[in-house]
């Protein structure tokens, strides 16, 4: 991926299968569902039969992507997913 060092690329991977909602492709639509930042981008959502082909999946498809703001739907989710989270679990 040219947007991020290879490094960074492999951590936000793993990051994404620890924290993040993957488990199933219901709770990421779920989550882009839910908030009006990120709603635009939830029919783009690609189905993955793992965890791990959906992070894949979604770090290739959203890495680069941008609204008409310039804001970084990968930095959106992310920003999103901290807001939803319980204080005890950060």
């Amino acid at each position: 991926m040219p947007g991020l060092p290879a490094h960074l690329l492999k951590q936000l991977h793993q990051t994404l299968l620890d924290c993040g909602p993957f488990s199933s492709n219901q709770q990421l639509w779920a989550i882009f569902a839910a908030d009006s930042r990120l709603a635009p981008w939830r029919n783009n959502l690609r189905e993955a039969d793992s965890r791990i082909n959906r992070v894949n999946l979604f770090v290739a498809d959203f890495v680069e992507r941008r609204n008409r703001q310039g804001q970084s739907i990968l930095a959106l989710f992310i920003q999103v997913l901290h807001e939803q989270t319980e204080e005890e679990d950060e």
